[in-house]
């Protein structure tokens, strides 16, 4: 029967050192990152300097991008410093978990395996659901073998899908999608819900300025204007992974095979979804916020049809336009004017979202007054600002090259939607190739843009 009155665990000694660990790994790379900044720089200045006076020191310009590449490979290790901090203050408390927890999350896996919306399930069934776990292991090592035994037979009853394979542990299932909010940074942008049905359905107001205001007590009422409503319909989709191990590495008792294979699920996933979420068409994959490129135009908001994103054209192809008199200087008026093209609604959370190039590309400009683009930084987890507002790295953003859309901005947790479909399911097959067993993994996920006022892009032309 379900426990609920758990009895809290007390944190090991083995854990708290690894998080203390993890603390000082993400302060002594911010440190060594702060100071590699500064010499940055301090060559960048001399650069400059070399620009104003009409002399082009090539053995300047390789210090600089030697500099920026390094600032760039910290960057990189300081965001997994931070990643692995986040986990072990997650995963790492070793408290017992809420009853309510244990709850929804089994009725949740239950749902799944049966294939409805909601599932209300008995304490027998979360009992179910906390035995599930051991045999699903044993399914993971021995397959078909394992299902000889009659009592791993009727465990796994309880989680096997009838189109074949067998729905993970919802422990299991936690972990990969802990992993997946931990290294993609779309999850971490976008708004993310889970259902159990195969798409869900927003009404969209195309002329919400139409209606409402303020009235007296005894004024009439005049009617307003009738709303146009459209439907957006967002469709999870079927995406897989197939990690493979040895026959002969799953016999090791020592193996942590569900460990394993959720890190595997949760880096391949990571990296096909990340790409959808960016640029993908819609057509059995999510549509990427950039696939609404091709339609961008550069009309205000309240002008511009729904469904069709705005962009602003950075001034120059394939960069942005020097500052008439100072050649050393860039404009940042494409930068700006974005920055005010978003409604101030949704300024609040927004941010830049590029790739480590063309943040790198960014490092090196300043203004007609000598100030930088990007800012210092001065927090491990925001990392570095453009104009005050934290940049994001997406690595599926288009390096800046001619009538590229590089940059986008805006509030994504209003403007893309994450839809995660039912649990995730796991077919064994040892069969295939001899030797080797392949674990092909289903997990169902959808995206779209819901709200077209609030990200904004960048295109780096003249127009």
């Amino acid at each position: 029967m379900l426990n609920a009155n758990p009895v809290a665990k007390g944190r090991g000694l083995v854990s708290v050192r690894a998080e203390a660990s993890a603390h000082a790994d993400v302060k002594a790379t911010l440190s060594e990152l702060t100071k590699t900044y500064a010499e940055f720089r301090e060559a960048n200045d001399e650069r400059f300097k070399g620009i104003e006076a009409k002399f082009d020191d090539v053995v300047t310009n390789e210090k600089v991008d030697k500099i920026n590449a390094e600032v760039t490979r910290l960057q990189e290790a300081l965001d997994v410093a931070v990643r692995d901090v986040a986990s072990l203050e997650i995963n790492g408390g070793g408290n017992a978990e809420d009853p309510d927890k244990v709850r929804a999350r089994a009725e949740a896996f239950l749902a799944g395996a049966k294939n409805v919306e909601a599932h209300r399930a008995t304490d027998d069934e979360i009992e179910a659901v906390a035995n599930y776990r051991k045999p699903f292991a044993t399914y993971l090592r021995r397959g078909d073998q394992a299902m000889r035994s009659a009592d791993v037979q009727a465990a796994m009853q309880i989680g096997s899908d009838p189109d074949g394979g067998y729905w993970v542990p919802p422990e299991m299932g936690s972990r990969i999608i802990t992993r997946l909010f931990e290294t993609s940074p779309m999850r971490s942008l976008a708004g993310v819900m889970s259902i159990t049905t195969d798409r869900i359905e927003w009404p969209n107001d195309t002329n919400d300025a139409t209606s409402g205001g303020w009235v007296g007590e005894t004024e009439s009422r005049t009617e307003t204007a009738t709303p146009d409503v459209g439907m957006q319909t967002i469709y999870v989709r079927e995406q897989f992974a197939e990690p493979r191990v040895t026959q002969r590495l799953l016999d090791m008792s020592g193996f942590d095979v569900e460990g394993w294979l959720a890190g595997k699920i949760a880096d391949k996933m990571v990296r096909t979804e990340n790409t959808a979420f960016v640029s993908g068409t819609g057509v059995d994959q999510p549509r990427g916020f950039l696939d609404y490129k091709s339609a961008a135009v550069t009309a205000d908001d309240d002008s511009r049809s729904w469904g069709v994103l705005q962009y602003t054209p950075s001034g120059a192809s394939a960069g942005f336009p020097t500052v008439s008199g100072v050649p050393s200087a860039s404009d940042p008026d494409a930068l700006i004017t974005m920055v005010s093209k978003l409604k101030p609604a949704y300024r609040g959370n927004a941010r830049w979202v590029m790739n480590r190039a063309t943040e790198a590309a960014l490092r090196k400009l300043k203004d007609g007054d000598g100030n930088y683009f990007v800012g210092t930084i001065t927090n491990a987890a925001a990392g570095f600002d453009l104009l005050g507002f934290p940049i994001v790295t997406a690595e599926d953003m288009p390096d800046i090259g001619a009538d590229s859309y590089s940059i986008a901005f805006g509030d994504f947790g209003v403007g893309y939607q994450i839809v995660d479909g039912r649990g995730i399911r796991v077919l064994r097959d040892n069969l295939t190739t001899k030797g080797r067993v392949k674990f092909y993994t289903t997990k169902f996920t959808g995206g779209d843009v819901l709200n077209f006022d609030a990200i904004k892009l960048m295109k780096f032309a003249t127009s």
